[in-house]
């Protein structure tokens, strides 16, 4: 037994270095980036395609109301309009990060922190709650995302160069039958002073 206890002692600093290397080597997310429109997926128009309509139409077309027995369709309908509201804020990302967490802005949508080596949860400003693990696969930040009838799975790949952010949305909901499929990509925006 005191060998074995030796063996994991001497293994112990090896394993700190490797680590400390491994999180040298990561690409650089952090800082501010800027959607490019052009070569990135019509968010709003992915989005309304996946989510349905607007509003109920009826048999001629019309527009009709939904009544409180239709609650899967007032969902849908309030789940349409979060999503659109909140791809407005997607234009502008803000990262930081560092080998405990992980923190993301959204425009003004306010600040999501994840943690690396734990499961955690948070509340949305709608008040659900999700279950949060966030992990390096290669040089891909992958946040996963689970709630009652959501799953959400981001994952964040920097260029080599560390001039551009491709940002992959994969969303699956209870409301919809098939995932909604974002992907986006982000220049850097130059630190004030010329720094990146």
């Amino acid at each position: 037994m005191p060998n074995r206890h030796r063996s994991l002692a001497l293994a112990a600093p090896a394993l700190l270095l490797a680590a400390s290397v491994a999180a040298a080597d990561r690409p650089q997310l952090g800082g501010t980036w800027r959607l490019q429109p052009g070569a990135s997926d019509d968010i709003e128009a992915r989005v309304a395609a996946w989510a349905g309509p607007e509003k109920t139409v009826g048999h001629g077309g019309d527009p009709i109301s939904v009544g409180e027995r239709n609650t899967d369709e007032v969902d849908r309908i309030a789940l349409r309009k979060l999503l659109l509201d909140r791809a407005q804020f997607m234009k502008d990302v803000e990262i930081a990060l560092d080998d405990r967490e992980f923190k993301i802005v959204d425009g003004d949508i306010g600040v999501r922190i994840f943690y690396f080596g734990r499961k955690h949860t948070r509340q949305t400003p709608e008040g659900i709650t999700l279950a949060c693990q966030t992990r390096w696969d290669g040089d891909k930040l992958v946040v996963d995302e689970k709630g009652k009838d959501v799953h959400v799975v981001e994952v964040f790949t920097v260029v080599p160069d560390g001039s551009r952010l491709t940002r992959s949305i994969h969303l699956e909901h209870d409301l919809r039958k098939g995932p909604l499929e974002l992907r986006m990509l982000y220049d850097r925006v130059p630190a004030p002073g010329g720094g990146s």
